[in-house]
């Protein structure tokens, strides 16, 4: 649900954004490049058995570097805001500063739950319950596609 949540508000307001030059989106749009970078750096290496063991530990610090886009996110409205009421510079609509606010706010919000919640699901069951269900999903479909294409179990079958 975040997921979604996430990509169809950053898709409006993007539209938004260009609709009404909203010059701080540039900073948006920069920081959200280095943040995926580094998040889909870590989702490439985990899909390597060998790189998954080093890289693991640091799965909370890619939600903590997201939470941080969305204080960053919400420290450069608030600067646009200041410059445009100081010097009238910074070129923004009131509706596009609020939509931002509104829309890092709750991003800032959600992302925190979600780092909250499976810090608590680690320290219960040892792991999240998103993250087994995903690993059993996994191991099925690498079973049905191991016994297709004639192994068992990842071994061989002679």
């Amino acid at each position: 649900l975040l997921q979604w949540y996430h990509h169809a508000t950053v898709m409006l307001f993007c539209w938004l954004a260009l609709a009404t030059e909203y010059t701080p989106g540039m900073w948006f749009a920069l920081t959200n490049y280095f943040v995926h970078s580094v998040m889909y750096m870590y989702f490439f290496l985990m899909t390597f058995k060998s790189a998954a063991r080093v890289v693991k530990p640091i799965a909370p610090f890619v939600t903590i570097i997201q939470i941080a886009q969305m204080v960053w996110g919400l420290i450069v409205n608030a600067v646009a805001v200041g410059s445009y009421f100081r010097t009238g510079s910074c070129q923004i609509q009131p509706v596009t500063v609020y939509c931002a606010i509104a829309m890092y706010a709750s991003y800032f919000w959600l992302f925190s739950q979600l780092f909250l919640e499976s810090r608590r699901a680690a320290r219960k069951t040892g792991g999240s319950m998103a993250r087994s269900l995903s690993r059993r999903l996994s191991r099925t479909l690498m079973g049905e596609h191991a016994e297709a294409s004639g192994e068992e179990g990842g071994k061989k079958v002679n």
